[in-house]
């Protein structure tokens, strides 16, 4: 609770700045999640600062909605920065700064270790999955997503709903 206290207080002390820190953010020291967001527990639930910095400002947020921040700074709670929208908002948000990069995809991702080539290989390869592992120097599970579509895009299986993008 007190750390909730605390990120209100300082919220609160940016009315205060309004003319001062308007274009500068109000950057949290405290606890925050693995994605560098402020998280605070206020009773037995932990919350997001940036949507308790938003709410102390503008009111309450609609469920589904996120708190986007125009400075890109996951840390920055001030209420000037931040705004509402959806995921969409988000990844659209993002796609315009150029923070998401989607040409790093297949083997042109920097921790791809097969060439989209040999994915196609592994995908069309008979035996079980074990054999195939074996053969090209993977682990049978890898084979198994590789070949149910759930790992690695490539021009084959781009855009079927099951794949997924490897980590950029």
């Amino acid at each position: 609770m007190a750390e909730f206290n605390r990120l209100v207080a300082l919220v609160e002390a940016l009315d205060n700045e309004r003319h001062v820190l308007f274009n500068e953010c109000l950057v949290w020291d405290g606890y925050v999640t693995k994605w560098n967001q402020p998280r605070v527990r206020r009773g037995g639930e932990w919350l997001l600062g940036s949507r308790i910095a938003y709410e102390h400002v503008y009111g309450l947020i609609a469920e589904g909605v996120q708190v986007l921040h125009t400075c890109d700074n996951p840390r920055c709670l001030n209420p000037f920065h931040l705004f509402e929208g959806t995921q969409k908002d988000n990844m659209i948000d993002a796609a315009q700064k150029g923070r998401l990069n989607l040409s790093k995809r297949g083997e042109r991702h920097p921790a791809a270790k097969f060439s989209d080539e040999l994915i196609e290989r592994i995908r069309k390869a008979s035996g079980t999955n074990r054999e195939i592992a074996a053969l090209y120097g993977c682990t049978h599970q890898y084979v198994s997503e590789l070949k149910g579509g759930k790992k690695r895009i490539t021009k084959t299986n781009e855009g079927t709903e099951d794949a997924e993008v490897m980590p950029q």
